[in-house]
């Protein structure tokens, strides 16, 4: 019987695997940062009956602070709530229930959370035929007032939809800024796609996108960290609104995708050198 040889591994192989095993472990730990949600409600889905949504986690997929929805301004008996399955179209989604009403989430540092420094906040928003035709999706420095004298723009820095004439415009600091933006035709009862993304550390808003076109003209530094302390949506005075997907997201640095970049290659130099020992 043939004994069996040792099997010997070149040096540069070994070199290659330790290299390749902290790639892993970086890129793991890189990757658990990028893609984690803090908050995400996709696919709303009815149930048998309606569920009001404040001090909940209704439809919460992944929620890294650990934070319930609150509501706040709008009427005071008027909560917002998940529609059942035999409410009136649209069936899966929240329903903002009342003009001028809030409906937020904390993403403020709690515990070991910290508030990443580049978000991406999303939704689906669809306003009513009824009324000014008023939605919003952005932030609030504290939740408006649970008074039916509040207002649901108090505290808040975001982007106003105006469906009345066709328009987004960001609105900070109790007041609209810049100019407003033409998007077309934002027709009645139809669910709209709304994501744009902030940078805490400069306040920037970038990267806004509508009905899957990019939306340029919208400008801002009121996206500070103390001005983003929770996120939401609401409808203006005399609107209604709905959203049927909602999230916020963190978006990786710069930095992050240069070693996760590296991380890769080292992991694909690794495999070459596999194949040819």
């Amino acid at each position: 019987m043939r004994t069996p040889q040792p099997i010997r591994v070149p040096f540069k192989l070994i070199v290659g695997a330790k290299w390749a095993a902290c790639a892993m472990a970086f890129t793991a730990s890189a990757r658990a940062d990028v893609i984690q949600y803090i908050i995400n409600a996709p696919a709303i889905t009815a149930s048998g009956s309606t569920v009001t949504l404040d001090g909940t986690q209704t439809s919460i997929t992944t929620n890294l602070p650990g934070s319930s929805w609150v509501w706040g301004a709008g009427w005071n008996w008027g909560s917002p709530y998940r529609n059942a399955t035999w409410s009136q179209p649209p069936v899966d989604s929240f329903n903002l229930r009342e003009e001028k009403t809030a409906l937020g989430i904390s993403i403020a540092d709690a515990d070991t959370y910290e508030k990443p420094a580049l978000l991406r906040i999303a939704t689906r928003l669809r306003v009513s035929s009824l009324g000014n035709g008023l939605g919003g999706l952005g932030f609030w420095s504290a939740m408006p007032a649970r008074s039916d004298t509040a207002h649901s723009f108090t505290n808040f820095t975001g982007i106003i939809l105006n469906r009345a004439n066709d328009t987004l415009q960001v609105y900070a600091n109790n007041t609209y800024q810049g100019s407003a933006v033409n998007v077309g035709t934002i027709d009645a009862d139809i669910f709209y796609g709304l994501y744009y993304d902030i940078d805490l550390a400069s306040g920037a808003i970038l990267n806004v996108q509508f009905n899957g076109n990019t939306v340029t003209g919208l400008t801002s530094i009121a996206f500070t960290d103390a001005n983003t302390e929770f996120a939401g949506i609401l409808s203006g005075t005399g609107s209604r609104a709905w959203i049927d997907e909602f999230s916020v997201a963190q978006i990786p640095e710069p930095g992050t995708m240069g070693m996760l970049a590296l991380a890769a290659g080292l992991l694909g130099l690794f495999r070459r050198l596999i194949r040819r020992a």
